[in-house]
């Protein structure tokens, strides 16, 4: 019922919420915040490294924050420690399976 920028301009600030069934169908290599935490990471061998436990939007790019089993630390990074949401770095994800891969020639 919003008609103009000035009914607009008086939500400002209003948290608005919609049920699953109204988001759009993603594309190809596209997904919803939602659909990416608490995935699991595992790294090439298939292992599980970690998870993902949030997802920042840096305006012309998106990382990826991921919390690692301690084992599974990268060198030279933290148990939490955030990556460009790219494909170099995440070269498979599957929602319906719950995981993304994470490449990463450092892992120990």
């Amino acid at each position: 019922g919003i008609i103009d920028r000035n009914q607009a301009e008086l939500l400002r600030g209003t948290e608005l919420f919609t049920d699953r069934e109204n988001f759009s169908k993603t594309k190809k290599n596209e997904f919803y915040i939602a659909d990416l935490l608490g995935l699991k990471v595992h790294n090439l061998q298939k292992q599980e490294i970690g998870k993902i436990i949030n997802v920042f939007s840096r305006g012309a790019s998106t990382a990826i924050e991921i919390e690692f089993l301690d084992k599974f630390i990268p060198i030279g990074f933290q148990k939490i420690d955030n990556f460009p949401f790219k494909n170099d770095f995440f070269p498979q994800v599957d929602i319906e399976a719950g995981t993304v891969v994470y490449e990463a020639p450092e892992l120990v």
